[in-house]
């Protein structure tokens, strides 16, 4: 059975030493098995620790470390079996969402380039706002802004990568690939490079 933690921890290691042997520097928010926020704190203000807490550890990491770009590598699922697909997804309403949303287009054209590289024709589903999702003003707690749920908003241009359906059966029996995983890895690698081509970091 294909867990999405599982998969998204091979592609991000694979990610990260990629673009550690580019000479960038890759700061994960986790390389083993366990939760970011571990042992569990209270992050968020709420008095109780939830699934927010654990997001909010993710943030406020990836601010400690001044990170320039963020990039959340997840698995898409539905109920709907024949949903598939590639898609890229982006804050709108931040002070940064012109550069995220080039971000998010270079990882969408990137990850469907590899993947055709790789034998696996996928369904392109485009870089998307998360609002368009979520509805006006709605956002992915790891890109949107200070809200009252998100106490502490990321402070850098961000994605969250939905590379292909778990719960599409082509899908999911292409991630069974070592050679998908793989290609991934490089489709991310790849749109970040060509990121910091356009935006140099100062």
């Amino acid at each position: 059975m294909l867990a999405e933690k599982d998969l998204t921890l091979k592609v991000a290691l694979r990610l990260a030493q990629l673009l550690t042997g580019s000479g960038y520097a890759a700061i994960q928010t986790r390389t083993s098995d366990r939760a970011v926020n571990d042992p569990p704190r209270e992050l968020t203000g709420d008095d109780k620790i939830t699934l927010a807490d654990e997001l909010q550890a993710r943030i406020d990491l990836a601010n400690a470390a001044a990170a320039d770009l963020f990039v959340s590598v997840h698995f898409n699922g539905t109920a709907n079996p024949s949903s598939r697909g590639t898609q890229v997804f982006y804050s709108d309403g931040r002070p940064f969402t012109d550069r995220s949303k080039v971000f998010a287009e270079l990882a969408d054209a990137s990850l469907v380039k590899a993947l055709a590289e790789a034998g696996y024709s996928t369904n392109d589903r485009k870089a998307s706002t998360d609002s368009s999702i979520l509805g006006y003003a709605s956002h992915f707690y790891l890109l949107g802004a200070a809200s009252d749920i998100v106490k502490r908003p990321s402070n850098m241009p961000g994605i969250i990568g939905e590379a292909l359906y778990l719960t599409n059966d082509d899908d999911a029996n292409a991630l069974r690939q070592d050679g998908i995983l793989e290609a991934l890895a490089r489709g991310y690698s790849e749109a970040i490079k060509q990121y910091f081509a356009r935006f140099p970091v100062s």
